[in-house]
Formats: C-alpha cells, sequence, structure tokens
C-alpha cells in the first residue's frame, strides 16, 4: 500500500512540478498555454503602495488611483514611477472604482454604498444607496454618459 502511495505522491510532484504563473497564465511541463496568452502580456509593473490588499484601480487621465479593500485607504499614483503621490484615509469605499472625467466613484461593501469623491482631497461628495436586492456594489464602470454599479 505504501509503495502504491509513494508513486501516487511521486506522480502528482512531477505534474504540478515547475508551473508557475508568466504574465498571469500558468506555465509548466505539460501545461498548454491558452491561445490568448501571447496578446495579453505584462509591459510594467509596481507595487501597489497597498497597506493591505489592492482592490480597485481607477485612471483621471494623469494618475492612477487605487483602492485598498480592508482600511478604507485610496492613493494617487505617478504612473511613469509608481510612486504614490497622495494617499487619503476615507471612511468608505472599499471595492472598486471609476473615474468619469471630472469625479472619482468608489464602492463599499460595508455600508452597501457608491460614493462620488472629489479628486483634490477625496471628501465625500454624494453617496448613494442602489437598490440592489440581496447583493452589494462591487464592480464599476464610467461609459461616457453613466455609472455602472455590478452587484
Amino acid at each position: 500500500m505504501t509503495r502504491y502511495l509513494l508513486v501516487l505522491y511521486l506522480c502528482i510532484g512531477i505534474c504540478i512540478a515547475g508551473s508557475a504563473y508568466k504574465d498571469g497564465v500558468l506555465m509548466g511541463p505539460g501545461i498548454d498555454p491558452p491561445s490568448f496568452a501571447q496578446v495579453f502580456l505584462v509591459v510594467d509593473s509596481f507595487p501597489a503602495g497597498a497597506t493591505g490588499y489592492s482592490m480597485g484601480l481607477a485612471f483621471d487621465g494623469q494618475y492612477l488611483w487605487n483602492n485598498e479593500t480592508f482600511f478604507h485607504w485610496f492613493a494617487r499614483m505617478d504612473t511613469a514611477t509608481g510612486s504614490v503621490i497622495n494617499s487619503f484615509n476615507t471612511t468608505i469605499g472599499n471595492r472598486d472604482m471609476t473615474f468619469d472625467g471630472q469625479y472619482l466613484w468608489a464602492s463599499d461593501w460595508q455600508t452597501s454604498s457608491v460614493s462620488q469623491f472629489d479628486t483634490s482631497n477625496c471628501s465625500v461628495i454624494n453617496t448613494y444607496y442602489p437598490p440592489f436586492y440581496a447583493g452589494r456594489p462591487n464592480g464599476m464602470a464610467w461609459d461616457g454618459t453613466q455609472l455602472w454599479v455590478g452587484e
């Protein structure tokens, strides 16, 4: 019995040995990359500057905004260097974010709300409570006319 378990253990180890993610795609021995693997390549990356877990990103035309999940913390970041230009402690907004051309928007799970922020100081302009049946606001997008919020 032990001999069979050892053979099984070695086979599993050989199958998963050397597997790693490259440009967001699992690669390794015996793993065929998907056909789109060469289309989506990481061209640049930098640390998010977050104190914990980075959840949402938005681009305002000049800066990248990072929404940190656990501590209600936003960062305005330089896209050329990756450095944090300013950080803001907010009381709401811990999921996704988007930019509408003038304001930053962020969704929050604890309050089940969506808030509009002034990008100069991250003060809250308005807070809305979408009438979701049982969910919470999560993914967000701006289409040039309307704010879209996923439940």
